[in-house]
């Protein structure tokens, strides 16, 4: 059994909410605050499993087994702080910087300008512009 709230290395933490999706009692939640995005944890909704540590796509999160038992901890504690970025669209936060970078390395981006901008736009506009510039590329097929 798992004795203390979870640990969050900011460092590595991207902001991804995998954790928050994975928690079965909604022990994690985030809060946009100020332009930042916060995780927070409540021990009271805790129930010690280590499932959000283990479904961390980056190994951010871990426990510490030592300590005081979980009842003596009453009061929720934010475990991380990351910019938040917002779609320059709809105003929508959906990603930390951090994880942004993470992206990019992944997807190779470094050399893509146009695919980077494309990634500043939450999903639901990226799915939108890309939807009509397909339309706007048929209709110039179709006029041709």
């Amino acid at each position: 059994m798992i004795a203390k709230p979870p640990i969050v290395d900011a460092d590595l933490c991207t902001g991804c909410q995998a954790c928050l999706a994975g928690c079965p009692n909604q022990a994690l939640a985030d809060l946009l605050e100020n332009g930042f995005w916060e995780l927070w944890y409540r021990p009271e909704r805790c129930l010690f499993c280590g499932r959000c540590a283990a479904i961390c796509p980056e190994g951010a999160l871990s426990y510490s087994q030592e300590g005081l038992p979980p009842a003596f901890q009453i009061q929720a504690e934010r475990l991380t702080r990351l910019p938040a970025l917002t779609c320059p669209e709809c105003g929508r936060v959906f990603l930390s910087e951090a994880g942004r970078q993470i992206v990019y390395r992944r997807l190779n981006l470094s050399d893509r300008p146009g695919q980077r901008d494309r990634l500043a736009l939450c999903p639901r506009c990226r799915a939108s512009a890309s939807a009509e510039a397909l339309m706007r590329t048929t209709r110039g097929e179709v006029k041709s």
